[in-house]
């Protein structure tokens, strides 16, 4: 019976699960929207999240009964956080990056540039609401009574590592994206402990990516498994995907366009700009690059209030888009405020150029293209003082959308890679997997085969620069009205 891994990648919206073995690659996969959640939440419900989980392990374990589980890697979204009582029953929702009630905080620490500069420094994460330190500043001001009543305050990883193995532990991977662990002498930060009010004993132990857990006898009963299976705690879904499409050098950027986006390099280089995160990743390398919140969250936005359509067509539709057509249309893919490049959280979404003559084709193409002018100005911000990467290689929904990947490729005037695997962070987890069980000697054992090559146009390249061009000034302007009021 052939031995697999399992790589679980826990997304906003949905969770992805595949079955690798070592010598065939993926041999399953699938994937389950969350259920009885909203769409793109600030805060999910950690049971429901938990029981989607089990079910699409039980599928995974019921449909292939011809291969042997030996373990279940983790891939989960950041930042995120669930405060747990003594009990270990929540005390709150899983808040996840989306949420932006630490704003306040985040303002007054934009004021102190020394105190910025070091947080920066110390723990890689730039300033801004997405990450859980802000958000249990706010707990501690607005909610007390949890704040005090709290046992543990766990991340979405480390509160399902908890759920499988009845252990506290976490990657390092995933708590260098809190903004409370130290990258340079990996532990928690004991200053930003003392600051926050709370003890390194309400956080989970660290430890390596490939470090296992065995599930526990309860969860394996539920799962109606009898085998011994392992749980390698793995890291965040963005580094992920990166080992799952094989970017292992800055020779090499990955991007990711789901329901945010995201552009990352891995390396062990330090960030070139206070507007680059760098997070550790294992012993050979950190991960740095810039996430937005624009992605097809703005796609779906407009299909449900603007459309006012299901979104079920979105990829045929963006198929039709003629990449050659032009118009004046700019639209600010803010609709969830902005985290790259300038992280102001009050940014706002908006059309310039809004003609009634234009209609869903013109204003469907402008969306795409706010969100890579979005991600563009990220993109020169990363390769500033730095050589140009030989080629991005393509993650997420969008590497499903012909028309998305040429239209960033003439916008960024760099080659893109699209890799067979489609489910990278999932297939990312399984590989952190096959190391934690000694099965392969190194992450970058594994190599990714390319399925498609989109070409830059470089007259497209022109055209698009001088709508950026106009795209930047809108941008600058409505960043200098926002600070003035």
């Amino acid at each position: 019976m052939a031995e697999v891994v399992a790589g679980l990648d826990i997304g906003t919206s949905s969770i992805k699960l595949v079955l690798y073995h070592l010598e065939n690659g993926v041999v399953y996969t699938n994937r389950k929207d969350h259920t009885k959640q909203n769409l793109f939440p600030s805060e999910l419900n950690p049971e429901f999240l938990y029981q989607d989980v089990m079910s699409i392990l039980r599928e995974a374990i019921i449909n292939n009964p011809h291969v042997k589980l030996k373990a279940i890697g983790l891939s989960t979204f950041f930042p995120s956080c669930i405060a747990l009582d003594q009990n270990n029953q929540p005390l709150t929702q899983l808040i996840t990056w989306l949420d932006s009630r630490g704003s306040e905080f985040v303002a007054e620490a934009k004021e102190n540039q020394e105190f910025a500069l070091e947080l920066q420094a110390e723990t890689g994460c730039v300033l801004h609401e997405s990450y859980t330190i802000w958000k249990l500043l706010w707990l501690k001001k607005y909610q007390p009574q949890v704040f005090q009543k709290a046992y543990k305050f766990l991340s979405l990883a480390d509160y399902l590592t908890y759920r499988l193995t009845g252990e506290f532990a976490t990657s390092y991977a995933i708590a260098s994206t809190t903004g409370l662990f130290n990258i340079n002498s990996l532990t928690w930060d004991s200053s930003i402990l003392e600051f926050l009010g709370i003890s390194q004993s309400q956080l989970a132990s660290c430890f390596e990516i490939t470090h296992t857990e065995k599930i526990s006898s309860k969860t394996m009963h539920e799962l109606g498994f009898e085998e011994d299976l392992l749980l390698v705690l793995g890291a965040g879904d963005g580094p992920l995907s990166n080992l799952g499409t094989g970017c292992f050098s800055n020779a090499k950027m990955c991007s990711s366009v789901g329901t945010s986006s995201a552009l990352r390099i891995m390396a062990n280089s330090e960030a070139n700009h206070s507007s680059v995160w760098k997070y550790y990743f294992d012993e050979q390398s950190y991960i740095s690059g810039i996430a937005i919140n624009a992605g097809f969250s703005s796609l779906f936005w407009v299909y449900q209030n603007i459309f006012q359509e299901d979104a079920a067509h979105i990829l045929s539709d963006l198929q039709e888009l003629d990449l050659d057509a032009m118009n004046e249309i700019i639209f600010l893919p803010f609709l969830d405020g902005e985290r790259g490049p300038n992280y102001q959280q009050n940014m706002a979404g908006s059309f310039w150029g809004l003609k009634s003559n234009h209609g869903k084709k013109d204003i469907l193409k402008a969306v795409v293209e706010g969100i890579f002018f979005n991600l563009y100005q990220c993109y020169q911000i990363i390769i500033e003082k730095k050589n140009l990467p030989s080629e991005i290689v393509a993650a997420g929904g969008y590497v499903n959308s012909a028309a998305m990947l040429q239209m960033q490729a003439d916008i960024f005037n760099v080659k893109i890679v699209v890799p067979t695997i489609q489910e990278a962070s999932a297939v990312g987890a399984a590989i952190v997997s096959l190391k934690g069980m000694g099965v392969i000697s190194s992450l970058s054992s594994i190599k990714t085969v390319s399925k498609n090559l989109c070409i830059p146009n470089s007259a497209k390249h022109q055209e698009y620069m001088v709508k950026y061009k106009k795209y930047k000034k809108i941008y600058n302007m409505t960043l200098n009205i926002l600070k003035e009021i």
